[in-house]
């Protein structure tokens, strides 16, 4: 085993960071100072404080016990320049006062401080003033004095000359345009059911359901004027109308009757009829003829898909009954009115109207009935039936 001596490496300290140094290295590892190579004398030397290590003078730190150093100052044996000679301070008694700021709080009149004087004497300055204004302005009449002058007839040279009057004031109303009144329009509902013809007139070329359309829409503008007309103190009036027309032979309306879903107004309704009843078709030789015509009142801005949501009525249409017994008819939509015939559980039946829980419904022959609206169920698309 080697001796001791002998593995130890031998070390120097970096003069500019204080680590150690493997001799033999060239710079420093840590901060990259070259390494002087010459020996160092003792006067090169200095010793840590701490541990009484030698380290290179000029060393911050120690690399045996990590001690900061202090650094030195260099001995030198030149005595510390001489301070400046301080200047002789000069006696208080030499230097002469300025002259002092006047003050208004010093002196006084008429045995008033002048500062006290001068805001007495601005507040009669100011009261003064006030008073004279007051004083000024009371005097001075409100409107000047006029001079009465007898009034003369104008002469004829006066009249010619004198200039046209101005045209009367255009009244407030006229200047600005007028709100534009709600529109209503009335179409026939054919899409939610069938216009339907009845009696021993149904099968003449002048009952047909192409022919009657074409009449009654001619018929439409007068109910169409009167029905935006009602829209102005009625906002809400919009549903389905199915009118009942009972045309004579000669093509006379005889019998008017409406069947409603969600209009709700009983004046408006006879105005409808009063109409109705004035109206005039093309003579038919077999006789008599009942008409189920539908017709959809809304405003012109409102789609008429939206009357579905906004009504809580059933709309007109075919229906499926449902329940385990036959759903009976009555001849009026109360509990207690004669009952008139019944329906079988799955029958399809044809809704003409829908008001307060009662459903109008159309026999095959053209009669009317009224059932609860609780015996339906969902509506059933089907083929139109056999009138």
């Amino acid at each position: 085993m080697a001796d001791e001596t002998t593995m130890r490496v031998p070390l120097r300290t970096c003069i500019q960071c204080g680590k150690p140094i493997v001799a033999g290295m060239k710079e420093c590892f840590s901060c990259g100072t070259p390494v002087d190579e010459e020996g160092r004398s003792d006067d090169q030397l200095m010793r840590c404080q701490t541990c009484g290590k030698d380290l290179v003078r000029g060393a911050i730190v120690c690399s045996l016990c990590g001690t900061r150093l202090r650094p030195e100052r260099p001995a030198t044996s030149a005595s510390p320049p001489a301070s400046p000679p301080r200047p002789t301070p000069v006696p208080l008694t030499t230097i002469e006062p300025s002259a002092p700021f006047p003050s208004l709080d010093k002196g006084s009149f008429l045995g008033i401080p002048k500062r006290m004087g001068l805001r007495l004497g601005t507040l009669i300055f100011l009261l003064l003033g006030f008073l004279g204004g007051k004083v000024l302005f009371r005097h001075l009449p409100s409107e000047p004095p006029t001079k009465e002058h007898p009034i003369l007839p104008p002469t004829a040279e006066q009249v010619d000359t004198l200039p046209s009057p101005a045209p009367p004031p255009v009244p407030v109303s006229e200047t600005f345009p007028t709100p534009a009144l709600p529109k209503g329009k009335v179409v026939t509902a054919d899409g939610l059911t069938d216009i339907r013809v009845f009696g021993p007139g149904a099968n003449d070329s002048e009952r047909t359901v192409t022919v009657l359309r074409e009449r009654i829409e001619e018929f439409l503008p007068s109910i169409q004027s009167m029905y935006s007309e009602k829209l102005t103190t009625t906002q809400q009036l919009l549903g389905t109308l199915i009118l009942e027309l009972v045309v004579t032979p000669e093509g006379q309306v005889s019998q008017v009757e409406t069947h409603t879903t969600g209009l709700e107004a009983p004046e408006f309704l006879q105005m409808v009829q009063s109409l109705a009843r004035e109206w005039q078709f093309a003579p038919a030789a077999a006789g008599a003829t009942t008409i189920f015509y539908p017709l959809l009142f809304m405003p012109t801005e409102l789609d008429p898909f939206s009357l579905i949501g906004l009504t809580k009525e059933l709309m007109p249409g075919r229906y499926r009954i449902v329940g385990g017994s036959a759903t009976p008819v009555r001849l009026h939509p109360t509990d207690d009115e004669q009952e008139v015939g019944r329906v079988s559980p799955g029958r399809r039946v044809d809704v003409v109207g829908s008001q307060k829980g009662w459903l109008t419904i159309l026999s095959p022959k053209g009669k009317v009935g009224y059932i609860r609206r609780e015996a339906l169920l969902s509506r059933v698309e089907d083929e139109h039936p056999v009138s």
